[in-house]
């Protein structure tokens, strides 16, 4: 986990999540997909967002379960959240590591 102020920034290894962002002061989770797509969730608390994250499979957990069951805190594009998404899509761009890094963790054996 790296932390940017207010925002938590979980890496995953997942063929599904690229990465989470959690912004402390807004209790809002942030879900990059591996196609780029990102997800704001409102009214997390940060406690889903680390189970998420330390899971063993957070990609399955997610969009097997999770993604079903968060979809009424799903956030509309409001300015805040188009404002906070351009955050994220700046760290996102500084902290990815190169495409062609295989991001599963039995990668490399």
């Amino acid at each position: 986990m790296s932390s940017v102020p207010d925002i938590d920034v979980f890496l995953c290894r997942s063929r599904v999540i690229r990465a989470v962002y959690y912004e402390r002061r807004s209790r809002k989770m942030i879900v990059e997909t591996a196609h780029g797509k990102f997800m704001i969730y409102t009214d997390i608390d940060k406690t889903l967002t680390e189970a998420l994250v330390a899971h063993a499979a957070p990609g399955m957990i997610y969009s097997q379960t999770l993604r079903a069951a968060l979809r009424p805190k799903l956030a509309k594009m409001t300015l805040a959240n188009f404002t906070l998404l351009r955050r994220i899509r700046k760290i996102a761009s500084e902290a990815a590591p190169d495409d062609h890094t295989d991001r599963r963790p039995d990668a490399g054996r």
